[in-house]
């Protein structure tokens, strides 16, 4: 639950960065839909939420590549490719 909590409020800060309308309201909405309770609520679950988790942040992290000196780029590159690595490892199958 709490990595959930966590997913929601990177959508919000997603969400904020690329100043969509709404992202108060879109982050409530996957907080307290029940569209996939199971997920959140069963441990089998967790590796869906983790990779949610790491992709949401590879696209957080992917929203600053414009202002990112070109000095920073490999370090940039790197993170993503970590961040992307996790992602793939947090599923089994």
């Amino acid at each position: 639950v709490v990595v959930h909590f966590a997913n929601a409020f990177l959508i919000y800060t997603l969400l904020k960065k690329l100043r969509l309308n709404a992202p108060l309201f879109v982050c409530f909405l996957f907080l307290f839909h029940p569209f996939a309770v199971r997920v959140v609520a069963q441990i089998w679950g967790l590796s869906y939420i983790l990779a949610t988790f790491f992709l949401l942040a590879g696209l957080i992290h992917l929203s600053s590549w414009p202002a990112t000196p070109r000095a920073l780029r490999p370090r940039f590159v790197l993170v993503q490719t970590i961040l992307f690595g996790l992602m793939l490892l947090s599923k089994q199958t």
